[in-house]
C-alpha cells in the first residue's frame, strides 16, 4: 500500500475519533485508540500486545462471519485463517522489500523486534 494511502487512512481514523488529522507536536496519544475514555474523559490508547491481539482477532472474526453470511467464501476463508501474527509477517515482508530497496536494515530489525538480518533474506 502506498504511503499516501496509509497517511490518508490514518487521518480519517483520527478524524473519526474527533482528533485533528495530523498529531500535534507535543501529542503523546498512541496510534491505536480505545473507544472507551478514562474516568476523566481523556482518550485512552491501546498499549498492550494482548489488547491489540484481541482487537485484531475480534475484527477478523466479525469479518469472517460477515463474509460467510454474504456468500463471499474466498474472503471468509482468508479471514478465518487471519491472525495478528499474519499481520506481523505482512509488515515484515514489506520491510524486507524496503531493505532490498535501500532502507537501513537496523530500522527494519528494530520495527520487527528481530536481531538477525537473515530474517529479511528468507
Amino acid at each position: 500500500m502506498p504511503c499516501d494511502e496509509i497517511a490518508l487512512s490514518l487521518q480519517a481514523y483520527r478524524i473519526a475519533f474527533g482528533l485533528p488529522p495530523v498529531p500535534l507536536p507535543d501529542e503523546d496519544l498512541p496510534l491505536l485508540l480505545s473507544v472507551r475514555r478514562s474516568r476523566w474523559g481523556e482518550r485512552k490508547g491501546i498499549r498492550s500486545r494482548t489488547a491489540i491481539w484481541k482487537l485484531v482477532t475480534g475484527l477478523c472474526s466479525e469479518a469472517f462471519a460477515y463474509a460467510r453470511a454474504h456468500g463471499r467464501l474466498v474472503d471468509a476463508d482468508r479471514f478465518e485463517r487471519a491472525s495478528a501474527h499474519w499481520l506481523r509477517h505482512t509488515c515484515a515482508k514489506g520491510l524486507a522489500q524496503a531493505v532490498g530497496d535501500g532502507l537501513d536494515a537496523s530500522a527494519a530489525l528494530e520495527n520487527t523486534d528481530h536481531s538477525d538480518l537473515r530474517t529479511f533474506r528468507q
